[in-house]
């Protein structure tokens, strides 16, 4: 034979409306979360150092933008700003730079670096080439200098932690809310 057994759940009612209530409550916190980790992003960038971030100009630092809604969040570079910021990134393969407009290329060449004079004493050398033509250049390519990874991992712990306290806070605010309809 069958025995019917009935449990009851006190405050199942409240929870459930509380539950209702869940987007009310939860996204304006998502939302603060998510513009804080604008914040995070942008600090962790100003304190790249230039091994990490090249810094010739400041365009590529400048470039770096977030852009955040209620639940979603994009860590991206302006390509209006630095549009070369893809190719630092990533770094480039080896390939040959054609004229596009005229039958040779025209740039003033300066190399700078290190020399050893005779005695063996190091010092540092600037040798100006002057303006010199290519009909092509054979570019070895680029490293890849990954900062915006960089970034996002040297963000990612104070990101952690920072939606942890959110989903505290979205849980405390519920069960609050479950304990005031009671």
């Amino acid at each position: 034979m069958a025995q019917e057994i009935t449990i009851d759940v006190r405050g199942l009612r409240e929870l459930k409306g509380a539950l209702r209530d869940y987007p009310k409550i939860a996204l304006p916190l998502a939302h603060k979360a998510m513009r804080d980790v604008g914040g995070i992003f942008q600090r962790h960038a100003a304190l790249t150092t230039t091994a990490q971030l090249p810094q010739k100009s400041g365009k590529l630092k400048e470039s770096l933008h977030y852009a955040y809604g209620q639940t979603w969040g994009l860590f991206y570079s302006d390509p209006r700003i630095a549009p070369y910021a893809r190719f630092v990134h990533e770094g480039t393969k080896p390939h040959v730079i054609l004229p596009r407009i005229k039958r040779a290329l025209a740039f003033a060449w300066v190399k700078r670096g290190y020399a050893t004079s005779r005695s063996g004493r190091r010092y540092y050398k600037k040798v100006d080439f002057g303006n010199v033509v290519f009909r092509l250049v054979r570019h070895p390519g680029t490293k890849p200098r990954p900062f915006m990874a960089e970034i996002a991992e040297k963000s990612k712990p104070e990101i952690t932690m920072r939606f942890r306290s959110t989903l505290d806070q979205i849980t405390s605010t519920i069960a609050r809310h479950v304990n005031t309809a009671q």
